[in-house]
């Protein structure tokens, strides 16, 4: 069969833009059931619905090819004809309409190939609760039962689009325009491509969105990518006072951020351009690795997007080995590395052309998160004024430093078990940092105060002056092995070798 003209491409675009339009228009209304909006304050999720009987679902209209050239099936396998899958679909939106648990089991047979999933994709982020990914079909029949208590509905509207897949055999991809509507969620237009085994008559795949398609995809993972790229980037992780830069919080060891994404942008999510993390590549931009870790819980693809939040510099981003080039950055299932305990990781490259406040959003199927750090001028010991001589205790480096806006200096250290925030300051001590030192030794610097922590035993805070330059220290992780009080005192007497006159002019003011 000969592939389809250019003009006929088109007019299979110009009839999804149609159709979607027509949906959202409300000129499809008359073949949708309306459904009531819950409240403000009701609650609704999957696992315990707050609706206790749901209304007889509507007939489900059949699915009529438009009878156009332009869906004439593009190169179907011998073993697929036009009827079988549009009966296929017809039957398993059947199934999804009327909670059929024992229909879908029939009908769903294990994705094989890597972008064969089972997703449903809200670009609406208050839609989130009604999102899922997952390549078992005995999950995807436990997620439908559960939108089934909120009475959800998909009613077809047209064929869009019909073709064999190359990848794998005996497959078809069939696309179709419809409205998705339940008690949680108000008649809205939706695009769902079917990935179809004809041999088997089963169904390998279903990706559904509620984003506006204006190409006809060629694969899953590109209608997935459509559908997660049209998220907005915008989040309360990113507002903050003007002027001040809202720095993602520490959660553990370089990491920042909250669940489920963590990313690696150091205890402070401060980035020095200069080192030790991000160098000059002698093209005008910095460039440095990023390492992420995902909880247990979600082992779907992932989209990753940089944006500057002061309207200034770019971020680019690129997969581990590669030339960071891209301002988003799609991972698949496959790409990130599982790990025995549930957690799931990988790297990429990150590069940046210029100081300021950055936002990476991270979205996955079923959430939207925003990690900010802040890039400042200068390396981390060019801002902390130190030249370290010696290594120090347990193997802890200097990752970052910033002036603070009330003239300090912030400095973070990390190794493998510990971390530790350092302020150099002029002036009095603060006493938050140590109110009631339990113990104080004398050392080659002078006296050392600090703090244990009431359950390991490890020094938690510390105070000491070096000359003019105060010292207070939090350690944020540490283990009684691997931080000790002798460890403290090595510590503070490699800064005082180290320390040389602070200017306050050399280092960058944060913003």
């Amino acid at each position: 069969m000969p592939p389809r003209s250019a003009g006929q491409g088109a007019s299979i675009q110009r009839t999804l833009v149609i159709l979607l339009l027509l949906a959202l228009s409300g000129c499809v209304s008359q073949s949708v059931t309306a459904v009531p909006t819950p409240t403000a304050h009701q609650e609704v999720t999957a696992t315990s619905p707050r609706i206790t009987a749901t209304a007889t679902p509507s007939p489900v209209p059949t699915l009529r090819p438009l009878p156009t050239p332009s869906l004439t099936p593009f190169l179907l396998p011998a073993s697929c004809s036009e009827a079988q899958l549009v009966g296929l679909a017809r039957q398993f939106i059947t199934a999804i309409n009327a909670g059929d648990a024992r229909q879908l089991q029939a009908l769903l047979t294990q994705p094989e190939a890597s972008d064969e999933w089972f997703a449903v994709v809200p670009r609406d982020l208050t839609q989130l609760t009604t999102a899922t990914f997952t390549t078992q079909p005995d999950e995807f029949v436990r997620y439908v039962l559960a939108r089934h208590t909120q009475n959800e509905q998909i009613v077809p509207l047209e064929l869009v689009d019909l073709r064999g897949r190359t990848t794998t055999a005996n497959t078809a991809l069939l696309m179709l325009a419809a409205v998705r509507q339940a008690v949680d969620i108000p008649a809205k237009p939706a695009v769902l491509l079917f990935v179809l085994d004809c041999q088997q008559e089963r169904v390998r795949g279903l990706t559904m969105t509620d984003a506006p398609v204006t190409t006809v995809p060629q694969t899953p993972v590109q209608l997935l990518n459509t559908a997660l790229r049209q998220r907005p980037l915008e989040s309360p992780e990113t507002q903050g006072k003007s002027g001040v830069c809202p720095r993602s919080a520490w959660a553990f060891g370089r990491a920042v951020g909250t669940s489920p994404a963590y990313a690696e942008f150091g205890p402070d999510a401060v980035i020095n351009l200069g080192g030790p993390v991000a160098h000059a590549d002698g093209t005008g931009w910095y460039t440095f690795p990023i390492a992420w870790h995902l909880a247990p819980g979600y082992r779907g693809p992932v989209l990753i997007r940089g944006v500057p939040l002061d309207g200034q510099g770019q971020v680019l981003l690129g997969g581990e080995g590669a030339s960071a080039e891209s301002s988003g950055l799609l991972l698949l299932p496959h790409d990130l590395q599982s790990q025995a305990d549930g957690w799931a990781s990988w790297r990429m490259e990150g590069a940046l052309n210029q100081p300021g406040c950055y936002a990476v959003f991270i979205d996955g199927v079923v959430f939207h998160q925003a990690l900010v750090f802040q890039a400042v001028d200068g390396s981390a010991d060019h801002v902390a004024d130190l030249t370290l001589s010696r290594p120090l205790p347990d193997g802890l480096q200097l990752l970052s430093a910033f002036q603070t806006p009330t003239g300090s200096v912030q400095l973070a250290f990390a190794s493998d078990y510990v971390v530790l925030r350092v302020v150099q300051t002029r002036g009095p001590l603060l006493s938050t940092v140590a109110p009631s030192p339990s113990q104080c030794q004398e050392s080659a610097i002078g006296l050392i105060c600090w703090t244990n922590d009431p359950t390991s035993g490890w020094p938690a805070t510390a105070s000491w002056s070096d000359g003019p330059i105060h010292y207070q220290l939090v350690a944020l992780q540490a283990t009684a092995a691997t931080w000790t009080a002798n460890d403290l005192v090595a510590f503070a007497e490699a800064l005082h070798d180290a320390q040389r006159v602070l200017s306050p002019t050399a280092s960058p003011t944060s913003s």
